[in-house]
């Protein structure tokens, strides 16, 4: 994630003028170390295995909690031997530490902007760097546009403007003209190694079936609206990372397409980080034809007094686990003028 290397044409100049760069360049330099990576990915898988194995005795709310959104996570040795496959009695004792999802998260994101900080130059200038700085700016506006409109009811990510006919349509020739674009190039004469001119020829291959596919396919191979509306939110995500990448091409040149993906990935970071212990996960039971407004948030547990003695309506009491947490570590009693 943090790798890049400097242009071989400034190579000379970056070695003979590292005595001179300052003891926070050279700070950044260190933090943005590919082992540091290597490292914290390890982590990372190692952390997903004794979340896997933890959900054997424990549901995903509280695996998520106390293995991937905390910062230390302590990880039991009884973990280590499921009891469905390792059948036991009692708990096997003792625990060790190990870096949270928390924690893995922030050195990583850390590990990012110092690698990309130092290790990726900038080649435009003049008016060519001011352009794509402004096409980058309108791209992440776009971006942003998107992400807040996934809030709405109905908003971008909601019907498109078109109708999902016309929007098929598009798609389909959205296809052809890949499919062509990518058979031009394929056998347009340019030394290329052979492995990546079989990569082409096999990818045009490929494109081409499927293009003639949806082309010729008829209503049988057309997506459903739920399908459709995917498309619609790919097609808004497309659209948007394509004005970013034509701003950071013109800034870091053709670095422009990894900086893109790295944002991206830093993106997701951010939002884990802001929104990931503020996620409602609930559960939705309905029968064909029937309708409910219940809905049941699995991670939370509620004391819930119901008063029967009306014969039209029955009156709900409801406790909170919070409430019922603190009033039991101060030994406080609950009461209430609705509590029977």
């Amino acid at each position: 994630m943090s790798t890049g290397t400097w242009d071989s044409s400034i190579a000379g100049d970056v070695t003979r003028s590292t005595s001179q760069v300052s003891p926070a360049y050279l700070v950044l330099r260190a933090l943005g170390s590919l082992k540091i990576t290597v490292v914290m990915f390890g982590l990372g898988i190692l952390l997903l295995f004794f979340g896997t194995l933890a959900q054997d005795q424990q549901n995903l709310a509280e695996v998520k909690r106390l293995y991937f959104n905390s910062w230390l996570a302590v990880i039991p040795f009884d973990v280590l031997i499921p009891i469905t496959i390792f059948p036991h009695q009692g708990e096997f004792p003792g625990a060790f530490p190990f870096p949270g999802g928390a924690t893995i998260g922030l050195i990583l994101m850390i590990n990012l902007i110092a690698a990309k900080a130092t290790r990726f130059a900038v080649f435009a200038k003049g008016a060519k760097l001011v352009a794509g700085i402004v096409i980058s700016l309108i791209g992440a506006g776009i971006v942003t546009a998107v992400i807040v409109s996934g809030h709405a009811a109905d908003g971008l990510q909601g019907a498109p403007p078109i109708s999902y006919d016309s929007l098929w349509s598009v798609l389909r020739g959205g296809f052809v003209l890949l499919t062509t674009s990518l058979i031009v190039y394929t056998v347009w004469p340019r030394k290329r190694p052979h492995l990546a001119t079989i990569a082409l020829w096999v990818a045009s291959a490929m494109m081409l079936a499927t293009t003639l596919l949806l082309v010729f396919g008829g209503e049988s191979v057309r997506l459903n609206d739920p399908g459709m509306r995917i498309v619609w939110q790919l097609l808004q995500a497309g659209i948007a990372s394509l004005v970013c990448l034509v701003g950071l091409m013109m800034i870091f040149a053709r670095r422009g397409g990894n900086v893109l993906i790295h944002a991206g990935i830093g993106l997701m970071m951010v939002g884990q980080f802001v929104f990931g212990d503020r996620q409602v996960e609930q559960r939705l039971s309905v029968a064909e034809g029937n309708s409910t407004s219940l809905v049941f948030q699995q991670d939370e547990l509620e004391l819930a007094i119901i008063d029967t003695s009306d014969a039209d309506e029955d009156a709900v009491t409801a406790l909170p686990e919070s409430l019922l947490r603190r009033a039991a570590r101060s030994k406080e009693t609950l009461d209430a003028p609705e509590l029977p």
